[in-house]
């Protein structure tokens, strides 16, 4: 451009001055842009850590889930076991109840069976005994009115 010379003229001064104020203006666009890109950057970069907490707090509650649910398998477990042996004690329970039941039916046959007036009559105490014969005597009486 300036060759061997020694002077530069007013115009080539001018043209230069132009270039670098283009120059000049060309760098402080890409400098915005390049801001720009930083804070998009930084926008991407705190999105990408809130995802990662939050995939961190997935992941931690699906453990405890997990864990929640042995936990609970293991209760209900047991509580079957703990069904199963009641189930057990009162059928055991139930066995016993009809055997007594059979042996107090078998008892009670052999001392209720029937017995003749005459041998309730045996056993009349005196008060009974008056008892009875005053609610006689009141029959009686009802008949005769009646």
């Amino acid at each position: 451009m300036f060759g061997n010379r020694a002077k530069v003229s007013a115009e080539e001064l001018a043209y230069m001055k132009e270039q670098l104020d283009n120059d000049r203006g060309f760098f402080e666009n890409v400098n915005a842009k390049s801001k720009l890109i930083e804070a998009d950057f930084d926008e991407l970069e705190k999105s990408r850590q809130l995802e990662e907490s939050s995939l961190k707090q997935l992941n931690d509650n699906a453990n405890n889930v997990v864990e929640f649910s042995k936990d609970s398998m293991d209760a209900i477990s047991a509580l079957n076991d703990s069904f199963t042996e009641c189930v057990k004690a009162a059928a055991d329970n139930l066995t016993s109840l009809e055997s007594a039941a059979k042996a107090i039916a078998t008892q009670h046959e052999d001392t209720c069976a029937p017995v003749s007036y005459t041998h309730l009559r045996a056993h009349e105490t005196d008060s009974y005994l008056v008892c009875r014969l005053l609610l006689e005597k009141k029959k009686k009486k009802k008949k005769y009115t009646a």
